[in-house]
């Protein structure tokens, strides 16, 4: 499957624990990406997050901040450009 969306309704702690684990079942060849785009109600600018899985190992993460005239929008888009571009490296 090339791509897919699954919202768990566990609660937050239990879903987490579920999604380590399914993590520990995955197989090397399959990679996961998880980005973010966030601002901290006393922070400057956007912060932007990324950190890609091949199987339970985490082989690339980051964060940033794009800065101060940016839009939480941007953010996110800023983490998903950056998920492609690495995966692209690959």
């Amino acid at each position: 499957m090339p791509w897919a969306t699954h919202i768990a309704k566990l609660p937050k702690a239990e879903a987490a624990t579920a999604h380590r684990l399914q993590l520990q079942t995955q197989s090397p060849n399959r990679v996961l990406y998880y980005t973010d785009g966030s601002q901290m109600p006393d922070s400057t600018g956007i912060g932007v997050g990324l950190a890609g899985y091949s199987g339970a190992r985490r082989f690339t993460s980051l964060a940033r901040n794009i800065g101060l005239y940016q839009i939480v929008y941007n953010g996110e888009l800023e983490g998903i450009t950056l998920a492609f571009e690495d995966a692209t490296r690959l």
